[in-house]
């Protein structure tokens, strides 16, 4: 009724309404007693409360006070990834139906409990939803031993976490930062000491890459680059591994070798010639007698005597030429040893601004077993007036030293200048002229051919008194004797003859 205070006083006296539950009198859609106003539900009869305010009645709701939006395991719960399945809480977990993957809608069931979803379209869908695992780079879910992500179906280290794969078969895992990693992973190798997995062609442990002898399983490196491995007991081992060197012979390789002899400096008698290397006896001259050898020493073991031994001789020593007629000269020079073995000698004239030398140095070579005497025929021309020496000397090749040396006086006069009364030559130019030295020769030939004739005259004298007395005496002794023998004598005799020579007799 429409008294307020009545029983059963209708609500919403205005309008006609059946509503019984909630109020009197107000409209209920649904007939369910509860007003449209106060029902949640005015048109479902089945339902009417949500306190939640969430879609679902309180008497379906699986969380009546929060509202939610699942739909599958429980209505009106949260489900945060909503794929239907509530998130889950403390009352109610994945054993009973709750979003095991609540941030994660394609995946809802994990039936092993490994962490990846049994839906095999979902995301990291579990390839083993049977067997709890944790790989996850091959496969998802399977059994990885080593945790390493690679299950052990297809992990080629099962019990080592920081390598999985393999790729070219060679014992190496392709993980570069993990144990033993391959250096060289699309490749088979055998390296083990500079890097792993990379080819090794002499086995030595050393990648080609870094061994510098790839071939030679005793070298690998050469730290001073100078083509010596550092390997002491390997072939040709550096002596000097720190310092770069050339030295190949003798037994100090791969040290410094200034002249590039093949001799180490530390074991080279001389460091700055390439010709020598070997002193036997120290006396500072070198074993190697070749032609042309720094300081060749030709008694090797006998450090008394060293250099090449010769004499040097030329002829004319003095020449005296007359410019007018001409200012050309020779002379020839002998060089002679007593050597007998082979080595080689030159001729060296001195170079003076006063002559013109055709050439000055002629080389000459003794063989072993060849003639102890070499000559050399030199031609010169004066380029001025007066007195000169010439200096030649004989210097085997290598020797710092000459052999020997010789001088020719040479002077040069000009016989159409006057003197003006006073002598134009000097007591030498008078020596070297040609017609001084003929004249003075014939003097003296004259002299002692003279000396000769008296000589010989007074010894025929002598002889024939000597010869006089021999006769008288066998005269004598003649006529002592018998008569035929005192003829006999005087045939053999000729009476007053000189006595027959020893062969007429």
């Amino acid at each position: 009724g429409d008294n307020a205070t009545g029983p059963q006083p209708d609500a919403c006296p205005g309008v006609p309404g059946t509503s019984t539950i909630d109020r009197y009198g107000c409209v209920d859609s649904d007939g369910d007693g509860i007003s449209d106003d106060n029902d949640a539900f005015p048109a479902d009869p089945g339902r009417s409360s949500d306190v939640d305010e969430d879609g679902y009645d309180d008497l379906e709701d699986g969380c009546m006070l929060i509202a939610g939006n699942s739909t599958i395991d429980r209505f009106g719960c949260i489900d945060s990834d909503g794929d239907g399945y509530s998130d889950g809480d403390a009352q109610w977990n994945t054993s009973n139906g709750s979003d095991a993957f609540p941030f994660e809608a394609t995946q809802n069931a994990d039936q092993d409990n490994d962490g990846f979803g049994d839906n095999p379209s979902g995301v990291e869908a579990d390839d083993c939803p049977t067997t709890q695992g944790s790989s996850f780079r091959d496969s998802f879910g399977c059994v990885d031993e080593d945790n390493d992500g690679m299950s052990d179906v297809n992990d080629d280290f099962l019990a080592e976490s920081s390598q999985w794969t393999d790729s070219d078969s060679d014992g190496y895992g392709d993980e570069i930062n993990g144990t033993q990693g391959d250096f060289c992973p699309l490749e088979s190798g055998t390296s083990t000491n500079d890097v792993y997995g990379c080819v090794d062609t002499d086995s030595d442990g050393y990648s080609d890459l870094n061994d510098v002898w790839p071939n030679d399983a005793t070298q690998w490196y050469d730290d001073d680059m100078d083509g010596f491995g550092d390997e002491d007991s390997g072939t040709v081992p550096d002596q000097c591994p720190d310092e770069y060197g050339t030295a190949s012979l003798g037994t100090l390789q791969g040290c410094p070798d200034t002249d590039g002899d093949g001799y180490a400096d530390l074991e080279d008698a001389f460091p700055l010639h390439d010709s020598q290397h070997l002193d036997s006896d120290g006396d500072g001259w070198g074993d190697n007698e070749t032609s042309g050898a720094h300081k060749p020493d030709h008694w090797p073991s006998d450090p008394t005597r060293n250099a090449g031994e010769a004499t040097l001789e030329c002829l004319p020593d003095r020449i005296s030429i007359d410019s007018v007629t001409g200012a050309d000269f020779q002379f020839t020079c002998t060089v002679t040893t007593s050597m007998s073995d082979g080595f080689t000698a030159r001729i060296d004239w001195q170079s003076s601004t006063n002559v013109y030398a055709e050439t000055n140095s002629k080389l000459m070579v003794f063989n072993t077993g060849s003639k102890p005497f070499e000559q050399r025929f030199f031609s010169g021309q004066a380029l001025s007036e007066g007195s000169f020496t010439l200096v030649l000397t004989v210097t085997e090749p290598g020797a710092e030293i000459p052999m020997d040396t010789a001088s020719i006086r040479l002077n040069v006069y000009n016989s159409s200048v006057s003197s003006g009364g006073e002598d134009e030559f000097t007591w030498d130019t008078i020596l070297d002229s040609t017609i001084f030295q003929i004249s003075a020769a014939m003097i003296v030939f004259v002299f002692l051919f003279g000396m000769l004739i008296i000589r010989g005259k007074a010894r025929r004298i002598k002889d024939e008194e000597d010869r006089k007395v021999q006769a008288a005496q066998v005269l004598y002794n003649r006529m002592m004797s018998d008569q035929d023998v005192v003829q006999r004598r005087r045939v053999e005799l000729g009476y007053n003859a000189v006595p027959l020579p020893p062969e007429m007799k």
